[in-house]
């Protein structure tokens, strides 16, 4: 985490290294997701026209969230290491609200472009809105593909809040190995709440009377 998103990276290194590692955490999820859903795998491989949606799906939305939040959530975190800043937990619980937020946020924004460019939701933005909140509500319980995005953002903000709890920083003694192990997957757990209740909040005010 410290050498490979320092903040002093060239825009272009950051970027890549980034898009690369939410790539590469991405991966895994959506093998898993596409391996336990019955007859997902065989469609993939017996249709083109599947293979080529999912592969849009995923680019346009998966890889995009993922990155977009492991992007500000890296910068983030090298900023606060450069800078010594404080890392109690009102910061560290920030943080996981922030990357919850980024989540939701470019979801939204997704499903509406999507509804837009290609007329998916009937080609109704409002339509692309009622539906972020409901499927990012089943999303930590890995109850559809949204679930892979969710939880390909734990690798990246568990290197982010160990970097930042085992490192010294001014005024603060940094926690112990096994201590800031637990505490960084608490907050990983964190995000998963905070993305319930985030949809949860959407789903209520987009629910079409």
């Amino acid at each position: 985490m410290r050498k490979m998103f320092e903040t002093a990276l060239p825009a272009h290194r950051f970027i890549w290294r980034v898009l690369v590692f939410s790539s590469l955490s991405l991966l895994p999820f959506l093998a898993l997701f596409v391996i336990s859903t019955p007859g997902f795998a065989t469609l993939l491989a017996g249709s083109p026209e599947a293979l080529v949606r999912f592969a849009r799906q995923v680019i346009t939305n998966g890889v995009l969230v993922v990155f977009a939040v492991n992007y500000v959530g890296f910068l983030a975190t090298g900023l606060r290491l450069s800078k010594g800043k404080a890392t109690g937990a009102p910061a560290l619980l920030g943080d996981a609200l922030l990357r919850s937020g980024i989540f939701v946020g470019v979801h939204a924004l997704v499903y509406v472009g999507s509804a837009r460019l290609f007329g998916s939701f009937g080609g109704d933005a409002r339509t692309a809105l009622e539906v972020v909140g409901p499927t990012l509500l089943r999303s930590a319980a890995f109850e559809n593909i949204s679930g892979s995005y969710l939880y390909a953002l734990l690798p990246g903000a568990y290197c982010a809040y160990r970097a930042l709890l085992t490192t010294p920083v001014k005024g603060e003694r940094p926690l112990s190995p096994p201590l800031s192990i637990l505490v960084s997957l608490g907050l990983c757990a964190s995000i998963l709440l905070f993305v319930t209740l985030a949809s949860m909040g959407l789903a209520a005010l987009t629910e079409t009377p």
